[in-house]
């Protein structure tokens, strides 16, 4: 292919992947937040005896929450123990939710409460408010001569917190746990990694594939390649573009990623080749130069994985599927936001899978899922777990109508293959022929 014209990409700015792949990291941790509380509330708990000494009120002139030390010390003493006390409970009995609702409706459940902020605000409030009166509290005890007035009014300002945050924490968990929060949740994510991947022919340029030599050399996982501290092996959730980009143009060489986003790689299997790369007798090898280009992890992510979502959508409707839920109106709400991004994916082009530098020259040539791929991946599990399900194969039914309907004719040939799919599939399952027309029949709600 060399210096034949394709259509391209420009690779994204060169702190992208860092900075989208630091805030994954930082909404796959339930840590960090709370990490960041407890060491400003054990401060605050310095700073406001601090205040208290400077106010120095005696005993019998303080505020009416606080009358004396020991009164100071009970509230204190009792906030921290009911704290603590609250925290195991709470989040013990939360966890034990989870579990049976990610068993009985979707694993996606943990990953959005994971996820959320809510949780972690709570956590980190209900830890710090502990840890702010426990300081507090080794900070008095013994002292009569001041009242802590300051303090134990910001202690008590603390559990009125915990108590709002407390119930926003149980409205959103419980919402969280609702499967149709989790089918929303996983759309809306699907739809903004689409339009980072998927873009309108305005984001294209034409570009040509530079004049290479044939010798191609090889670039296998190791450390050098992972960026960051992460392990040998793991799910590949995204490669930095902007730097394979622009050190394939320092060496004027094309890079081809081998393994997709998304696919399960070990330490010394093949990730890139790179075409056209010539290692001179001192110079470095492809090996050496190529390094930190890569991001690993242990599981999935959409940041350049748009298709996990529907992946996501997908397991949730046939687990709702299956003997054990039998929840097909479960489905049906997947199908509804399937169909949604299939839409989208097919009113958009398909990625070329070439990215080019500012000269306009091929530089990182990576694999892409044709549309039949996406449209399979969509519908084929779904067609085959739900073909003896009538609301199923209406849904799937009256929603390829809609995409026949709305998308271009180049789109239609997988369309039409899965549309037939349903029907020899309702054909060969239905026991008299008025049960076969009434499956066949296409409904945008299944059977209402």
């Amino acid at each position: 292919m060399n210096g034949s014209n394709v259509l391209a990409t420009r690779a994204p700015p060169s702190d992208t992947f860092h900075r989208v792949r630091r805030r994954e990291r930082l909404r796959s941790t339930f840590w960090f937040i709370p990490a960041i509380f407890v060491p400003i509330s054990a401060i605050l708990a310095v700073v406001m005896h601090r205040v208290d000494q400077a106010i120095n009120f005696a005993p019998g002139e303080g505020a009416w929450w606080v009358a004396s030390s020991s009164a100071a010390t009970n509230v204190l003493s009792t906030i921290a123990a009911a704290m603590l006390t609250f925290v195991g409970v709470v989040f013990s009995v939360t966890l034990v939710a989870l579990q049976l609702a990610s068993s009985q409706v979707s694993p996606r459940v943990l990953r959005s409460f994971v996820r959320s902020p809510i949780p972690k605000l709570a956590f980190g409030t209900f830890i710090s408010t502990f840890v702010y009166s426990l300081f507090l509290l080794s900070q008095i005890s013994g002292s009569n001569a001041r009242l802590p007035v300051a303090g134990v009014a910001v202690a008590l300002l603390l559990v009125l917190a915990c108590i709002a945050i407390f119930i926003v924490y149980v409205d959103t968990t419980v919402r969280r746990m609702q499967v149709s929060h989790v089918i929303s949740a996983v759309a809306g994510e699907t739809r903004h990694a689409i339009l980072q991947t998927h873009r309108g022919m305005d984001g294209y340029v034409t570009a040509r594939f530079p004049e290479v030599a044939d010798e191609t050399a090889a670039v296998v996982l190791d450390h050098s390649v992972i960026a960051g501290r992460r392990p040998s092996r793991g799910v590949v959730q995204g490669v930095d573009l902007a730097r394979i980009v622009e050190l394939a143009r320092q060496h004027d060489v094309v890079v081809h990623q081998v393994r997709r986003v998304g696919q399960f790689a070990a330490e010394g299997d093949l990730m890139f080749e790179v075409a056209g790369f010539d290692a001179g007798k001192d110079s470095p090898s492809a090996q050496q130069v190529f390094t930190g280009i890569v991001d690993l992890g242990r599981e999935r992510t959409l940041y350049q994985d748009p298709l996990y979502g529907i992946r996501q959508l997908v397991d949730t409707a046939t687990q709702a599927l299956s003997p054990a839920v039998n929840s097909t109106t479960t489905a049906v709400q997947a199908l509804d936001r399937l169909f949604d991004l299939v839409g989208r994916i097919g009113r958009l082009p398909t990625p070329t899978g070439f990215v080019a530098d500012d000269d306009g020259m091929v530089r990182f040539v990576y694999p892409v899922l044709t549309w039949t791929d996406v449209v399979e991946l969509a519908f084929v599990e779904i067609r085959q777990f739900g073909s003896g399900a009538t609301q199923i194969t209406r849904r799937l039914l009256a929603g390829f109508d809609e995409l026949l309907r709305d998308l271009p004719e180049d789109r239609h040939d997988a369309i039409r293959a899965q549309q037939e799919a349903v029907t020899h599939g309702v054909q060969q399952r239905a026991v008299n022929s008025a049960d076969m027309a009434t499956a066949l029949r296409p409904d945008p709600m299944g059977l209402g």
